[in-house]
């Protein structure tokens, strides 16, 4: 289901970016840190394409790592989908608040408990939790 959802992700923002970019202004209104709203209707309106598609990107990448049989890429992507999902928290409904800092916490979870018992070295078992 992770995997899934970091693809879907990566295509509608590569999809919203490259078609319908003023759509992410809607965000604007509905965020909860006072910050948000200067940023999207300033810099972030004028830049979105830019900064949309290598979002996309990073989502597609943690889609890719949490598919890895090692250790340390899906150790990688979850480190990369936490931080993503904190950032994107202050959007407030527009993220779908509180499930990002919901879903963050439980790949941490998932991911520690995959690793829990398995000894050092290279992992072979891939992540059932996070696929």
């Amino acid at each position: 289901a992770s995997v899934a959802i970091f693809l879907w992700a990566a295509w509608t923002n590569s999809r919203i970016a490259l078609t319908r970019p003023a759509d992410y202004q809607t965000f604007g209104e509905l965020t909860v840190l006072g910050v948000y709203p200067g940023f999207l209707h300033g810099w972030f309106r004028d830049q979105t394409v830019l900064l949309l598609l290598p979002i996309a990107a990073g989502e597609l990448i943690i889609a890719v790592l949490l598919l890895s049989s090692g250790r340390a890429a899906r150790r990688l992507a979850v480190l990369g989908a936490v931080v993503f999902l904190l950032a994107i928290a202050p959007l407030g409904v527009g993220s779908a608040f509180p499930f990002s800092l919901t879903y963050g916490l439980a790949l941490v979870i998932m991911a520690q408990r995959s690793n829990a018992g398995r000894p050092a070295g290279p992992d072979r078992g891939g992540a059932p939790a996070l696929r």
